[in-house]
């Protein structure tokens, strides 16, 4: 807000790049509305859930250094797995929903699996 719209569609720009570059052509992403974006991967298992994530961040923070503006981005991220946290999108998103606040509570830069209820 500080810096203005400008910069804000700069920075919406800059993590849809990173977004970009950072899943598969085929996986279906997209920005969902003002600072959040949402990615449909297929056939893929934890650990390379893991490696996308960090793949993420860390082009996120060659994105930033390229900004050349002294700021600090951090991000969030909530995941849910087909079909253990929901068989619709709704259920899917709910799901990944309450991870992303789960993860904002742990800090940031965080990332969270949704925990299913037993």
């Amino acid at each position: 807000d500080k810096l203005g719209h400008g910069f804000g569609d700069t920075v919406i720009q800059h993590v849809a790049m990173c977004i970009k570059e950072t899943f598969r052509s085929e996986d279906l992403k997209g920005r969902f509305g003002g600072d959040e974006f949402v990615a449909l991967i297929k056939d893929v298992n934890i650990p390379q859930i893991k490696q996308l994530i960090r793949r993420y961040q860390e082009n996120l923070v060659e994105k930033n250094l390229s900004l050349k503006v002294n700021y600090s981005l951090t991000n969030s991220i909530g995941i849910s797995l087909f079909p253990r946290d929901g068989k619709t999108f709704e259920q899917l998103f709910k799901s990944a929903d309450i991870a992303l606040y789960k993860a904002k509570e742990q800090g940031k830069n965080q990332a969270s699996f949704f925990d299913s209820p037993v």
